[in-house]
């Protein structure tokens, strides 16, 4: 069962270096993700002479990458050359392979050269229901600071729910912010009117803030929380340079359709300045949660299940494995665990028979080479 199947990899120049296919390994080995390699060319290479030649140049490219990967022990797929729109080719890629994420690396360029968000990057985000993960150049090393702003939407709940997990996975430290916008900020010249209004607007807001994590859980150390005042994007970006954070994970549409119209997406504007790596997260969740959720259900079970055993609460035991084994009838570990406890009651045909149901099961892993030998 895995968390995160499938990585499209887009590995044209603009979107791809070195540093980008290392983290792409190290995420796929740390969630035993499948890496698929995708090549685009444009539609200027639409002529028979330059369409063959940019094929073959593509086609020898797209090799090496998947070489390295195959070389890191890395499950792939035959390399994908396209031709066409690049973020129209992508996006039809990522549906077609069902893919949990599409990862570019992206160019950080200085305050002073502006941002060098690559236009279609952009549009994949704006147009493609899946999560895209934007690496930075020049990225090493895994995740250790993450920011996850929320705005109690719908799709900072999504976001929020994916921070949660890839925080957990990478051990980084995880923070919450959320941007209070004062009367002030959206009606400047009335702002003189509002000290009053603001101070309660503010007070509700936090109250809203603790109300709105209560309906989530939080594995390990509890996360940091900040609430800023002023305009979204400016405090997020703000945050992100004084915090130094590593990475973004932001929902990539807004409160609502009216507020999308009249102020623009605010996942745009961060974007298009960010200067670390990020996330964003639209109809569709990058990790399987419904799958992490199954799995924290029945590792949860299992553990009670041995706590009873040792106990010598057998029969409370037997009910807590056969929870794990309804969840996942391949649940190996239960398996085994009903086969001592029938064992302990003198039980030997419901022992013998556990047993050689998990026996079977890790057989089939080895030959499906489920399990490496």
């Amino acid at each position: 069962m895995k968390l995160l199947k499938k990585i499209l990899l887009p590995v044209n120049p603009e979107y791809y270096t070195r540093e980008t296919l290392d983290f792409t390994i190290q995420l796929a080995k740390l969630y035993q993700s499948e890496i698929i390699p995708i090549h685009i060319i444009g539609k200027e290479a639409e002529f028979m002479s330059i369409r063959d030649i940019a094929h073959k140049i593509a086609e020898e490219h797209i090799k090496k990458v998947q070489s390295r990967i195959k070389k890191e022990g890395i499950n792939t797929v035959d390399p994908v050359i396209d031709f066409g729109n690049h973020f129209d080719r992508i996006a039809i890629a990522a549906l077609k392979y069902d893919v949990n994420v599409i990862l570019f690396g992206i160019r950080i360029g200085t305050e002073q050269e502006g941002s060098s968000l690559n236009l279609n990057i952009e549009k994949v985000i704006r147009h493609c229901d899946k999560p895209v993960w934007a690496v930075k150049e020049g990225q090493k090393g895994m995740i250790k600071k993450i920011l996850c702003p929320v705005d109690f939407s719908e799709a900072s709940k999504r976001a929020l729910l994916n921070a949660i997990h890839i925080s957990h996975k990478f051990d980084a430290k995880l923070t919450l912010l959320s941007v209070y916008t004062p009367l002030k900020t959206r009606f400047p010249l009335l702002a003189g009117e509002f000290t009053k209004e603001n101070k309660e607007s503010y007070s509700e807001y936090n109250d809203h803030f603790k109300a709105f994590l209560n309906d989530f859980t939080f594995p390990g150390s509890a996360p940091a929380l900040a609430v800023r005042t002023g305009v979204p994007e400016q405090e997020i970006l703000r945050e992100i340079k004084e915090k130094k954070h590593d990475l973004l994970i932001m929902g990539s549409t807004g409160r609502t359709a009216l507020g999308r119209f009249m102020t623009g997406s605010v996942t745009e504007k961060v974007i298009r300045q960010v200067p670390c790596s990020f996330i964003t997260t639209k109809s569709e969740d990058m990790i399987d949660l419904r799958l992490e959720t199954k799995i924290n259900t029945i590792e949860h079970h299992y553990n009670i299940a041995r706590h009873k055993q040792k106990s010598g609460l057998l029969d409370e035991a037997i009910g807590e494995y056969l929870i794990c084994l309804s969840l996942n009838d391949m649940h190996i570990a239960s398996l085994f665990g009903l086969s001592e406890i029938y064992g302990r009651k003198g039980m030997k045909d419901k022992e013998a028979l556990y047993k050689r149901m998990a026996v079977e099961i890790i057989n089939r892993l080895f030959k499906d080479n489920i399990i490496p030998g």
